[in-house]
């Protein structure tokens, strides 16, 4: 891909988002994508994306974008989302409404039915979260009193509205985690808190069924407790985290049980 992209691919790939045949623009998005990861994969995420000028010069960031909001299949509208998610990692979309539309596009991929969609937008949303004014549209006060709201619902009802439930919170935890792994925003960090979203977590921690209590919910509260100033644990340790925390350590699945031990350490810490 190293070898493509010094081909100077971009010109051509972004002239052919605006052909007739969807299945040629469709190729086209798929292909600037691959290459977009490859540049991802290969230098630091808290840096810009380094293909970021190269799109640009050729109006490449305004195609992309159109192409996404045409909507002409779900394939393409995808990919121009995970595309332009990457492109601005470590940078605002300055464009109020790319960023809103784009970001709430790759929000509702975190539930999607094919999981390579869903890693990548998790990916997408990870980067775009490295500029403080995306991380605000990605965890807005709207977003947080939703995410709230739906980890307080009781789990309960027939099977399909326990599953229900079940995916609701556990999209909520996605998009916690995707924005704060190895974040270091205390600022972020302290609307999350007192919002009640901690308390949520701790109670299905203290309540509920292991069966129902994946590795989402203990990695997305070691996310907010890592990385973060000791200002950040006063406060989560104010909620009086560790009921919850040590009845996770008799969890069945290892890696809930070490993310809870490590959440107790560095509570302790």
């Amino acid at each position: 891909k190293h070898l493509i992209y010094s081909k100077k691919p971009y010109p051509g790939l972004v002239r052919l988002l605006e052909h007739t045949d969807i299945l040629v623009a469709s190729d086209a998005i798929a292909s600037i994508f691959l290459l977009l990861e490859t540049g991802s994969n290969t230098s630091a995420i808290a840096d810009p994306h380094p293909h970021y000028e190269s799109i640009l010069s050729c109006d490449g960031i305004k195609k992309i974008f159109d192409l996404f909001q045409k909507n002409i299949s779900k394939y393409s509208r995808d990919r121009t989302a995970l595309c332009i998610g990457y492109l601005f990692r470590a940078r605002m979309i300055t464009d109020s409404k790319m960023r809103q539309e784009v970001i709430n596009h790759l929000k509702s991929l975190l539930c999607d039915s094919n999981n390579w969609v869903k890693e990548n937008s998790k990916t997408a949303l990870k980067q775009l979260s490295q500029n403080e004014e995306n991380r605000s549209e990605i965890l807005n006060d709207e977003e947080l009193k939703r995410i709230e709201k739906d980890l307080k619902k009781p789990c309960n009802g027939t099977e399909e509205q326990k599953n229900q439930i079940f995916q609701k919170q556990e999209n909520c935890l996605l998009l916690l985690s995707s924005t704060l792994i190895d974040l270091n925003d205390n600022e972020l960090r302290k609307p999350i808190i007192s919002s009640g979203i901690v308390e949520n977590i701790l109670f299905i921690f203290k309540k509920g069924d292991f069966s129902s209590i994946t590795r989402t919910y203990s990695q997305a509260f070691l996310s907010l407790v890592c990385p973060s100033s000791n200002e950040i644990k006063h406060l989560i340790y104010s909620k009086k985290p560790y009921p919850g925390l040590v009845r996770l350590l008799e969890h069945t699945d290892i890696l809930v049980a070490s993310d809870a031990i490590a959440s107790i350490f560095l509570l302790l810490e």
